[in-house]
């Protein structure tokens, strides 16, 4: 009898832990974002991808008019870290140029 609980508690188990695997790996598969610069011939961009596909380009600045890249890598790192953190956290990807000015990020001469 008691070897009949043992087998029943050890599925049960089993089982618990399965799901509780399974959950967790679906978990992050649905937030697995990665960040890759983009080096281009005025400056940086970047790119963010989701579960390994394609997600958001950005070339230029967000909210700046005119076509301007970041002037330096880290500014772009900073911002496409911003743009995960909001996916993250559930909130539309946007990047206003108060959020550019918050992370000291260098904008262009025309739109300080």
């Amino acid at each position: 009898m008691i070897k009949k609980y043992g087998i029943y508690i050890l599925f049960c188990f089993s089982l618990l832990i399965y799901v509780v695997v399974k959950i967790k790996k679906q978990y992050f598969k649905q937030h697995n974002y990665s960040i890759q610069l983009l080096q281009q011939k005025s400056g940086w961009g970047y790119v963010v991808y989701k579960n390994e596909q394609l997600f958001i380009q950005q070339k230029y600045m967000p909210d700046i008019s005119g076509y301007h890249c970041f002037a330096n890598k880290n500014d772009a790192l900073k911002t496409a870290n911003l743009v995960v953190s909001k996916l993250l956290q559930k909130q539309m990807p946007t990047v206003t140029k108060a959020d550019l000015e918050s992370l000291q990020i260098t904008l262009p001469p025309l739109s300080k």
